[in-house]
């Protein structure tokens, strides 16, 4: 999926993408430009978005680190600073679209410029930073956030995820409750059918036991009547020519 900024007449257009293994060497060049420590990025190369010109060129480049619901942007890094804002706008869909993919509920950033502030970013203090897991970075430092969704479970903290886990293992034991419980109607629906076929085979023999004695059913030998008799009494009994002209035997 490719994101475009259109741009006004006198503009370029800028689109933006996944980073792939092709794109290390001008990723390269960017993070080097920055700074950056390259050869630990290139590991992370699939955490990164970019942000390319109409003749593919890389201009720009973005990652987010994703640990459960929450997310943290890093590693701005842009050939040209006079565009960078576009360039984020483009990112920040589609950094978007994987947080709601993954149900994020929080994502973090340090130090950020003016433009994630006016996105909604704000500064976190104590309390809030309390929220920031561990494999998302240390917790010194300027970090702003922004929350995405309301999620009780998903600030991070430790009661957070001491009640999470709570929850979780109660919504684990109802859900096998309900399944032992149908696995019970199951079992008892499948015994009254068995029974209810074995009652209706014992009633259906006697009632061809008591059919046999009472002689309502008819003898297994069939009575064979003479042809000759047959006509003989139609005779007598002065059947008439039918319709068609058909005529007694």
């Amino acid at each position: 999926m490719v994101s475009r900024y259109f741009s006004p007449m006198d503009q370029p257009v800028f689109l933006g993408r996944r980073a792939t293994l092709d794109d290390l060497p001008a990723l390269r060049q960017l993070w080097e430009q920055e700074r950056y420590d390259a050869d630990a990025l290139e590991r992370r190369v699939t955490e990164f978005q970019v942000a390319h010109d109409a003749e593919g060129t890389i201009i720009g480049a973005i990652g987010m680190k994703r640990e459960g619901e929450q997310g943290v942007v890093h590693h701005e890094a842009f050939a040209d600073f006079g565009v960078a804002d576009q360039l984020r706008t483009i990112i920040w869909e589609r950094f978007k679209t994987l947080a709601k993919n993954f149900a994020m509920a929080r994502v973090w950033m340090q130090d950020c410029v003016h433009f994630w502030k006016e996105l909604g970013f704000d500064e976190a203090d104590e309390e809030v930073l309390e929220r920031l897991p561990p494999e998302l970075g240390e917790r010194q430092g300027n970090w702003f956030t922004i929350v995405l969704r309301n999620d009780p479970f998903a600030d991070g903290s430790a009661l957070a995820r001491q009640q999470e886990l709570l929850f979780r293992a109660a919504l684990k034991e109802e859900t096998e409750k309900t399944m032992r419980q149908a696995q019970l109607v199951k079992g008892l629906a499948l015994t009254f059918a068995i029974g209810l076929f074995i009652i209706i085979c014992i009633a259906g023999f006697y009632l061809y036991k008591y059919q046999q004695r009472r002689g309502l059913r008819p003898s297994s030998s069939l009575q064979v009547i003479p042809v000759n008799d047959h006509c003989s009494r139609t005779s007598r009994e002065g059947i008439a020519e039918g319709p068609l002209g058909s005529r007694p035997c």
